[in-house]
């Protein structure tokens, strides 16, 4: 399985409220229709503090961020070469100021929950630039997933390794032109739990390892809207 991903701006003249409509009702019914669709998930940032972590952070102030499930990378691309992508990528102009698209292996370390109410924190994480990249991958896929995995009241962990990038959308880039490794997605039951989850020895443990191989980490509270 592969996951497409945008990392969306919007009109600088749209409002917040503008942009999440449209990206729900309008943009999202599009993205519906795309065939062998597995799944379709609009993450609405509704928070850009950095919590938790307290790693620098990067540059990027994204208004929300896609995940588009394919069951590989040719299914995807001919999804996306479909009249349904063409107008997808048509109503994009009207919605978007920019986009970034990355591709990427997921591992769902901890499963959140399918319901229930639960706060999400997204994170763009960028490594050290003494480490390399397979450095990175390894400590990031072994003892900082299991430092995270120990973290009080956890609910859900994934991790996202980045395997491809646009930027912007159309423009394949490497590392230097999009430099960040990974994305993470993190549930707790509310904003309390998380910060007594990061204050915790768990929390400074976790901390203390990401200041080994991570410069940068920024994070996005979201809400997430389940379309497919």
């Amino acid at each position: 399985m592969i996951t497409r991903s945008g990392w969306l701006y919007k009109k600088p003249d749209w409002t917040t409220q503008e942009f999440r409509r449209y990206w729900i009702e309008n943009h999202g019914a599009i993205a519906e229709t795309l065939p062998n669709l597995l799944r379709y998930d609009q993450n609405h940032v509704v928070d850009r503090t950095q919590r938790g972590f307290t790693s620098p952070r990067g540059p990027e102030n994204l208004d929300g961020v896609s995940m588009l499930w394919f069951e590989d990378e040719a299914t995807m691309r001919a999804a996306i070469n479909t009249d349904a992508g063409r107008a997808l990528a048509e109503d994009e102009k009207i919605l978007m100021g920019d986009i970034n698209i990355i591709a990427y292996d997921q591992t769902t370390i901890i499963a959140p929950p399918a319901d229930g109410p639960m706060v999400k924190q997204l994170a763009l994480i960028k490594r050290r630039p003494d480490v390399s990249a397979a450095a990175f991958q390894e400590a990031w896929s072994t003892e900082h997933a299991r430092l995270v995995a120990q973290l009080p009241g956890i609910r859900g962990y994934r991790q996202n390794l980045i395997k491809h990038r646009e930027a912007p959308k159309g423009n394949v880039v490497d590392y230097d032109g999009l430099p960040v490794d990974g994305m993470s997605e993190i549930w707790f039951d509310d904003l309390a739990a998380l910060d007594a989850a990061f204050a915790s020895p768990e929390g400074r443990a976790l901390q203390a390892q990401t200041d080994q191989i991570i410069s940068e980490i920024t994070t996005f509270m979201i809400e997430v809207h389940v379309v497919v």
